[in-house]
């Protein structure tokens, strides 16, 4: 082999990584820096995908996706499927809702029936204080009554005390007016006296007869021996002392 000349022998031999490699397609350049051939790799079908990337079926365009989004690049849809409740569940639910309807309005019911109630109460609390009121206004009218009646009483009691007291003195003054008659015809008897007496009249001279605060009296008496045609008396003069505390008096021929 002359000097300087490479033996190709070998190297002919060696097999080259773009001989396999279809018409149409770049060979792939392993001297390029790493993020070169990520970057080719992504552009080139061929190249098989991430296994860690899933694929994933959209239901609405049918498009097979190897991708970790939620939601299909082509149409949009979500590939999260909503979880649909079971037959069940959506009657229990139901009966839920109606429950609830059922328990709002049986609480507007309630609420109805307990402002019912505490209008009954109240009107009942208004026709009990009515009723104490008009008890109260009763008992206090009866009270009055009975007040009056017994003032009516004790001044009917006292009227008839001062009557009753008035006549004991008008009857002691008869009883004097009797014992004058009688005592004026003893001196007639014994000659004292010329004329028989009839009777006689006394008339009080200071007013303290009907006085019920005077306790005595003076009077002036006629032991009347003659009453003529006219109405007029003549007779013997006595005064007389009456006291009504005692019920007693004195008497004397004269003034």
């Amino acid at each position: 082999m002359p000097a300087g000349t490479a033996d190709r022998s070998g190297m002919n031999d060696a097999p080259d990584p773009n001989d396999d490699i279809p018409d149409g397609t770049d060979p792939v350049d392993d001297t390029a820096p790493p993020e070169d051939r990520a970057g080719a790799d992504a552009t080139d079908p061929t190249v098989p995908d991430d296994p860690t990337v899933p694929e994933r079926l959209c239901r609405r365009c049918s498009t097979v996706t190897a991708t970790t989004g939620e939601f299909c690049p082509h149409c949009g849809a979500s590939y999260v499927r909503r979880r649909r409740l079971p037959q069940l569940q959506r009657r229990t639910k139901r009966i839920l809702v109606a429950l609830v309807v059922v328990l709002l309005l049986a609480g507007g019911g309630t609420g109805a029936l307990l402002k019912v109630r505490a209008d009954d109460r109240a009107e009942k609390r208004e026709q009990a204080e009515q009723r104490a009121e008009d008890a109260a206004r009763a008992a206090r009218e009866r009270r009055e009554r009975a007040e009056a009646k017994a003032a009516a009483a004790e001044q009917d009691a006292a009227d008839a005390e001062e009557r009753l007291n008035k006549e004991i003195r008008r009857m002691t003054v008869r009883e004097l007016r009797k014992s004058i008659t009688k005592d004026a015809r003893a001196k007639q008897a014994d000659g004292l006296l010329d004329d028989r007496a009839r009777s006689t009249d006394c008339e009080s001279t200071d007013g303290h007869e009907d006085d019920l605060s005077e306790s005595s009296g003076e009077y002036s008496c006629i032991a009347i021996t003659d009453v003529d045609a006219g109405g007029g008396s003549s007779g013997y003069r006595f005064t007389a002392r009456v006291d009504f505390e005692e019920g007693s008096y004195t008497w004397h021929l004269g003034d």
